[in-house]
């Protein structure tokens, strides 16, 4: 035998949980009770809603950041050259193009150091830290390096590790060679 289901249409409900329950309401609704939707108190400026409290914004829209449950307008992120993703809960770029980097604030998108992996940012400029692999640091620049089969560097003329099928011996990579035994 076939059950309807929903036993009985609970309005505003986007998706069920059981035959007489609301799992998830309809946009700017929020489930009061399992089987009862009820629209949310709105908040100016916020694009999206929790769905299971009464107001509370998770997302607002374009020009605003969330910050305590209120949409504020942005005034430093939206002027951020070359930013491509902006923070949800403050005031920032969370994200730059590609080939650049944010500040310690995320205030400045600036130009990125090619090949570094990591960086040491401060509030009004950036330096790499640590370079990709295969590379050194020299003067806030990774530059490859020349030693035979290194992938880390401590300097131009210091290997710290190698890769697959060398050894460190000293400072340089030696491969190792195969010998047979009988």
């Amino acid at each position: 035998m076939c059950l309807l289901y929903p036993e009985e249409k609970i309005q505003f409900c986007l998706e069920y949980e059981s035959n007489v329950d609301c799992k998830t309401c309809e946009p700017n609704f929020y489930k009061k009770a399992p089987k009862e939707c009820a629209p949310v108190i709105k908040i100016p400026d916020c694009k999206t809603y929790d769905g299971f409290v009464e107001s509370e914004c998770l997302n607002c829209e374009n020009d605003f950041y969330l910050e305590n449950g209120s949409c504020k307008p942005r005034t430093v992120s939206k002027n951020i050259s070359n930013c491509a993703e902006n923070a949800i809960d403050r005031d920032a770029c969370e994200r730059c193009a590609n080939g650049f980097e944010t500040n310690s604030e995320g205030s400045l998108c600036l130009l990125a150091i090619s090949n570094c992996k990591e960086y040491f940012k401060t509030t009004t400029e950036i330096s790499c830290s640590i370079c990709e692999d295969t590379y050194f640091l020299n003067s806030n620049k990774c530059i490859l390096g020349a030693i035979d089969d290194c992938q880390r560097y401590e300097s131009e003329t210091r290997c710290s590790t190698c890769g697959q099928g060398s050894y460190l011996s000293s400072t340089v990579c030696n491969k190792h060679t195969l010998s047979k035994f009988l």
